[in-house]
């Protein structure tokens, strides 16, 4: 699973902005702590005319948590994704399985 994809889906969903170009911007932050993805809004301050701060806010509020997502907090004007961990080994789990059986390993 592409979880940058995912986040990118949502995002364009919330803000009429291509997903192609939402996804080049989502970046893995330098510490851990800081969220497993996290995308800067400053980008998005010139086309959509608000603060990045604000952006974010407006973002997070209307992206909806699901089993991948599991919370979003707003920082600087960076929102950080943090993913559920349950469901990313489980995703991982599932694609080296299906490797695994691609190439008759299991």
């Amino acid at each position: 699973m592409n979880y940058k994809l995912e986040i990118a889906k949502n995002i364009s969903k919330i803000t009429n902005i291509n997903a192609d170009e939402i996804v080049n911007y989502i970046e893995i932050p330098p510490n851990s702590d800081m969220g497993d993805y996290a995308f800067p809004c400053f980008r998005l301050a010139k086309e959509l005319k608000k603060a990045p701060v604000q952006i974010a806010q407006d973002i997070k509020d209307k992206y909806e948590i699901d089993d991948i997502i599991q919370k979003i907090d707003v920082v600087n004007g960076y929102l950080n994704f943090y993913t559920n961990k349950a469901k990313f080994v489980e995703n991982i789990m599932k694609e080296v399985n299906e490797k695994g059986q691609q190439y008759g390993t299991s």
